[in-house]
């Protein structure tokens, strides 16, 4: 209809509606591009909603369960220290428990944590992280990120220090399995060590080792666990933040 009116103005010479009816199409072009324009705009945002939404979900997850597994650590680490007590004769006992030879038997494996979100995995992956615009909490997944490096490389870094105790002493040491009853365990055996302690007092590549282990598990949870939880809880903190969140008992 338009070009046809255009058409016809033209056989007449009439510029001024020639110039009136496009004016009128590029007005019309204009119009429509910036209301699709606006429409990808508000679906982006819309996007960016519902991506910050389970990023804040997937935080309180991740964040519940790394409260756990320090708790459990924590545990690990004293039931450790007092092992070394009772090996180097610091405490008057001969005998270590079940869960004190247990803890010495897992004295390999250091405190490190890698902090891992599924929801960034992702975005990373389809190239989509720019669908966030929020700048405190792109550096606070860029502070993420560097962690999350920085502990591989202290994994990698700390691996050779390791000593698998039952492995270098099988003398002094014993790995086992015993049977329990968890249903949430599809095995059905958990691991238990067995230790010669009067054996393991007389043996100073022994007690080097324990020693080595337990230095190497402190620092790995001061290196690994106390800076990336900071990391995480700075986040947290954006996400927050970015969607009016307030709450007490998650921080």
């Amino acid at each position: 209809m338009i070009l046809r009116r255009i058409a016809s103005a033209l056989k007449r010479q009439d510029w001024a509606t020639v110039l009136i009816e496009f004016v009128l199409v590029i007005l019309g072009v204009l119009i429509a591009l910036q209301v699709n324009n606006w429409n990808e705009e508000r679906q982006a945002r819309s996007e960016e909603r519902r991506i910050l939404e389970r990023l804040h979900e997937e935080l309180i997850s991740v964040q519940a369960t790394r409260s756990r597994i320090t708790d459990a650590e924590h545990e690990n680490l004293r039931r450790l220290y007092t092992a070394r007590k009772v090996l180097f004769e610091k405490i008057d006992r001969q005998t270590l428990t079940s869960a004190e030879c247990t803890s010495l038997g897992n004295s390999d494996w250091p405190f490190v944590q890698r902090i891992s979100v599924p929801i960034i995995e992702e975005l990373l992956a389809t190239g989509r992280l720019n669908l966030i615009t929020n700048d405190d909490i792109l550096t606070a997944i860029s502070a993420l990120l560097e962690r999350q490096s920085i502990t591989d490389s202290l994994l990698d870094d700390l691996r050779p220090l390791r000593h698998e105790l039952s492995t270098e002493f099988p003398a002094l040491i014993t790995y086992a399995i015993v049977p329990i009853d968890d249903p949430l365990d599809e095995d059905g055996f958990d691991v238990v060590y067995t230790c010669d302690v009067a054996g393991m007092k007389e043996d100073s590549a022994f007690l080097n080792a324990v020693g080595e282990n337990i230095t190497t598990f402190v620092d790995s949870f001061g290196s690994g666990y106390l800076r990336s939880r900071q990391v995480f809880a700075d986040l947290h903190d954006a996400v927050d933040a970015s969607l009016n969140v307030t709450h007490e008992d998650e921080q």
